[in-house]
């Protein structure tokens, strides 16, 4: 469910002109320019855009929180540069995903996407050695394992003055194997950025990432997804057959056809097929779609989801000890320490974060 504030302000980007001014007048008399929560936030600088041309309340200061990201992103993009620059210099293909695939070709603009690091995705078989690319670069991991397992499908970087990168093995956390990477990168599509053109994922397989991405974390704070993905849409590039091939080779049937749903008020009607919202109905894949998208809470914490991974992973051959074992893992625990005091231990710490935390107004 989007909260209306997020709503009011996704309809301020993508009705008709008429429509949009009332969403953003409606929303400022919510906020008064001062109650801003973190998902409309993200969301204004998309606003100033959209409406660059239309006499708002407010357009200059909309306008100036456009023209500050367009420069942010900008800036962002110049600290990074180098390091593609090394990653394509040592034969790599990085491929820019998610808010540097899609601002500059979809929105329309750099400034008109709200990014928080640049995501770069390299070829699965060649994780390591990128990882060594970025080193000599001079960026180091910022967060993450001492060496990326199956598991990790991404590493974050940071960089010179503060850049920051993220190397991904593949787009999304669901295991990978050979197939569903040649069908994530079929149909590249291409985007210049500074003057330099970049690989993207076709508006197929960026849709997914949108769509499953955005439903299962981002959709929790940031509503930004839904743009992604109804801009996607409305661009009229997405292959539905290609579309739904990657969401079933990757068991995420349900993932999608829930993400499609929430942004089908804002795309014309009729652009999404019937087979598309069908999704898949297996028990499984809607049990782990509730754990992920749901407020984190109770001694169970993040147990769940990682017990999905570990399923998945068995069945893709990808891990073959038990699931204590993939908690050892996964988190790290030295073989000498006793698993079950770590876990009490986490879940104790768990419900009293979830205990001492406000749950967030839905509006």
């Amino acid at each position: 469910m989007i909260p209306a504030r997020s709503r009011l302000l996704l309809e301020a980007c993508l009705g008709t002109a008429g429509l949009r001014g009332e969403a953003w007048n409606r929303w400022l008399e919510l906020t008064r320019f001062h109650d801003i929560d973190l998902g409309s936030h993200a969301l204004l600088p998309s606003v100033g855009y959209f409406n660059r041309d239309e006499p708002l309340a407010e357009s200059s200061l909309l306008r100036g929180l456009f023209r500050h990201n367009w420069a942010v992103n900008q800036q962002r993009f110049r600290l990074v540069l180098p390091a593609l620059s090394a990653l394509q210099g040592e034969g790599l293909d990085p491929v820019l995903l998610k808010g540097a695939a899609v601002a500059e070709r979809i929105y329309g603009s750099l400034g008109a996407r709200r990014m928080a690091d640049v995501d770069v995705l390299v070829a699965s078989n060649d994780f390591a050695k990128a990882k060594d690319i970025l080193a000599r670069s001079g960026f180091s991991p910022g967060s993450g394992y001492l060496w990326p397992r199956a598991s990790v499908k991404s590493w974050a970087f940071v960089g010179p003055e503060g850049a920051q990168l993220d190397l991904h093995s593949r787009p999304l956390q669901a295991p990978w194997n050979v197939a569903t990477e040649l069908a994530m990168r079929a149909g590249f599509g291409q985007v210049t950025i500074s003057g330099r053109p970049f690989r993207t994922l076709s508006d197929s397989a960026n849709l997914v990432v949108a769509l499953v991405h955005g439903a299962q974390y981002d959709g929790r704070s940031s509503h930004q997804w839904i743009l992604d993905a109804s801009l996607l849409i409305r661009a009229g590039g997405v292959d539905w057959n290609v579309f739904s091939g990657i969401a079933h080779a990757l068991n995420l049937d349900f993932a999608v056809s829930r993400g499609l749903r929430e942004a089908l008020p804002f795309v014309p009607q009729g652009s999404v097929p019937s087979s598309a919202l069908e999704g898949g109905l297996r028990a499984r894949q809607r049990m782990e779609q509730f754990f992920r998208t749901r407020e984190p809470g109770g001694v169970l914490g993040a147990l769940p989801n990682l017990y999905f991974l570990f399923v998945r992973e068995k069945e893709r051959g990808l891990w073959g000890g038990t699931f204590w074992d993939y908690l050892r893992d996964a988190w790290e625990i030295p073989a000498h320490t006793a698993l079950g005091s770590v876990l009490l231990s986490k879940s104790l710490r768990r419900a009293g974060s979830v205990l001492s935390t406000p749950r967030r107004p839905t509006s």
